[in-house]
């Protein structure tokens, strides 16, 4: 019995450690991969939003309750989860790219079983050509950037959700009917936090700890993480986090919070970046970052690692635009109204002129205007409007008292949000994550309207002048244009490069296809 078989964790549903199930795949490809058969089939759209969506229990006969009782069931709203587009288009993400870098690293092909009656019939072909086994290209993973508070990290665990943890395997038949003695432990997913110093030597002891919790023992942080009392180094963690990834067959690592990870603690800008290619490139398995818009400035910083950070596409994370997926995320909050005069949700008819439930315009409109669409502010200031309305004895939601809970309950975040509605290049200036936010929409061409459904959209700008041709005037001396366009826009609180932009002197990459 090898030494992965006797540390096979034991099987624990509450901790999401199960026994390996066989079922047939969805892909020829996958097939005789014991890693890709023991995962959970892929679901239909219908299937997943089943699955996903969690409602916390809820009555109307709630609202009857003493204050001090209804005041706890206002926690409630921050428990539902309603799983929207871009839920739908992370699962498809997972699911490819767990699958996919399942294929280079099939435990029958390292056994040499896999494929071995294709391989015999080749085999004159491979020696006179000499020929090698197709490598699968490098896992694809991506970047998942967008604003705090919009529901990435959110969005992921619910994902997540989906899948085991662990899966352990003992014997596998394949489709020729051979037994196979695997013993090995799978873990599907690994998820890490950014270290608050900031490090990349802490992120790589966080790996080894998450896979020793996962398999709930006490082995890898102490045998890898240091050598001796010494903690090692980053670059001398790495080979070793690649040999676990290999015997625990990791499926997907996702590194949250990515923007925590600082350029000076973690030795400069290039060696962060250079650390991700090797992390991807060694450990031969797909990486997923997470992080606000702060992240842009290390992750596409240059081109090739744009390429990597786009293996699905961007994964740019928006805040909700005022449209049809604002008013279902709001009428899916809205039944867990705790106050004795709740809110009742309306019919109308939508563009396609079918009646349809919607919460009050007034409302819907104040608290996108208060929230402008990010789904953690929406939620609280729902919550704390019915603390509010309870405690004086309202007992109903008014646009007044939203307006006035955004106010006193988010001051200081209050003045971000109008910034963004208003897009105050002054106000946003002083807060990185929202200036990168706004500059990427920008450039993208895609920034959210600031308009509610069902008024009219605000005129758009006239259209940008061509850039102006300096002229030679009647003395003969060319007067620059490029300063004064500079000192303009530091004098309007932007920078320079930004006033080259607005005047056309500079343009977005994107728009050279690249």
């Amino acid at each position: 019995m090898t030494t992965e078989a006797l540390s096979l964790p034991p099987v624990n549903g509450a901790r999401r450690v199960y026994s390996a199930l066989y079922s047939p795949v969805e892909s020829d490809t996958w097939i005789d991969n014991p890693l890709i058969e023991a995962l959970p089939p892929v679901m239909t759209d219908d299937e997943f939003i089943k699955r996903i969506r969690h409602s916390p229990p809820y009555s109307p006969e709630m609202r009857e309750h003493p204050n001090h009782r209804r005041l706890m069931y206002i926690q409630k709203v921050l428990q539902f989860f309603m799983p929207m587009e871009k839920h739908l288009l992370l699962y498809q993400r997972f699911a490819r790219i767990i699958r996919d870098g399942y294929m280079a690293r099939n435990p029958i092909y390292d056994l040499g079983w896999s494929h071995l009656h294709q391989q015999v019939e080749h085999i004159s072909e491979k020696l006179k050509y000499g020929i090698e086994p197709y490598e699968p290209p490098s896992a694809l993973g991506f970047a998942l950037i967008g604003l705090g508070g919009t529901g990435k990290t959110v969005g992921v665990r619910n994902v997540l959700r989906t899948y085991p943890k662990v899966l352990i395997h003992r014997d596998y038949t394949d489709s020729l009917g051979r037994t196979h003695r695997l013993m090995r432990t799978q873990i599907v997913f690994l998820k890490l936090d950014c270290p608050n110093d900031g490090t990349l030597k802490s992120l790589c002891l966080n790996f080894f700890k998450e896979v020793d919790r996962l398999l709930g023992q006490q082995r890898y942080y102490k045998e890898y993480g240091f050598n001796g009392t010494r903690q090692r180094t980053a670059t001398e963690m790495l080979p070793d986090m690649a040999s676990v990834a290999a015997l625990h067959s990791i499926g997907l690592l996702i590194i949250d919070e990515i923007q925590s990870l600082s350029k000076q603690k973690s030795g400069g800008q290039q060696q962060m970046l250079q650390w991700f290619t090797e992390l991807v490139n060694t450990i031969k398995l797909p990486v997923v970052l997470v992080g606000t818009p702060k992240a842009d400035e290390v992750l596409n910083s240059a081109f090739w690692q744009m390429r990597r950070n786009a293996g699905q596409g961007e994964g740019h994370w928006p805040r909700m635009a005022p449209d049809e997926e604002w008013e279902r995320f709001l009428l899916s909050m809205w039944r867990y109204q705790f106050i004795k005069q709740p809110s009742s949700p309306v019919e109308i008819k939508n563009r396609e002129g079918q009646i349809v439930k919607r919460v009050p315009r007034d409302l819907s409109e104040m608290l996108y205007n208060e929230s402008q669409g990010i789904a953690d502010f929406a939620v609280k200031m729902f919550m704390i409007s019915q603390e509010r309305a309870i405690n004086s004895g309202l007992e109903r939601l008014t646009p007044e008292l939203i307006q006035q809970v955004a106010k006193e309950a988010f001051g200081k975040a209050r003045v971000i949000l109008q910034a963004i509605k208003d897009n105050d290049p002054k106000v946003l200036a002083q807060v990185d994550d929202v200036k990168f936010d706004l500059e990427r929409a920008r450039e993208k061409g895609n920034i959210r309207p600031s308009h509610v459904q069902g008024e009219a959209p605000p005129p758009a700008p006239p259209p940008k002048a061509a850039p102006t041709e300096p002229r030679l005037p009647e003395s003969g001396v060319l007067t620059p244009l490029l300063p004064p366009l500079v000192k303009d826009a530091l004098a309007s609180g932007l920078n320079g490069a930004q006033g080259l932009r607005d005047a056309g002197y500079i343009c977005s990459p994107t728009e050279f296809g690249l």
